[in-house]
Parts: structure tokens; sequence; C-alpha cells
């Protein structure tokens, strides 16, 4: 549909390097996971890769000790 990355970002209303930072797996502001989101018609809790990584507990943590 698109014929470059440049174009594409545009469509989703974000920046070129935005745009490869996040295909680096790189931390996105909420801002730019909306207009994605928007951009592909869903929410950005929809979008897996926006997800917050699960927490584990810290060492010293008494998660699970009685």
């Amino acid at each position: 549909r698109y014929e470059s990355v440049p174009e594409f970002a545009e469509a989703l209303g974000i920046a070129v390097d935005t745009y490869y930072r996040i295909q680096k797996g790189e931390h996105a502001r909420f801002s730019t996971m909306k207009k994605i989101a928007r951009a592909l018609g869903v929410q950005p809790a929809d979008i897996a890769e926006f997800a917050p990584a699960p927490k584990h507990p810290q060492d010293g943590d008494d998660v699970g000790v009685k």
C-alpha cells in the first residue's frame, strides 16, 4: 500500500526515526502508540507490542514468603 518507509511513517503521523526506533524494539511515547493504533483502527491496548512488560519481583522481595 505504501511505497516507502517515509510514506508509511507520514501516514501514521510519526517521524521516520521514530518508526525505525519502534522497529528496533525501543520505547515509544503513548502519543505515538495512539497514532499508530488509530491508523490501524484499533486501541493501543490491542497491540501486543505495546503491552507493558510483566513485572518481576526484585531480589529480596517477600513474594511467596510466609
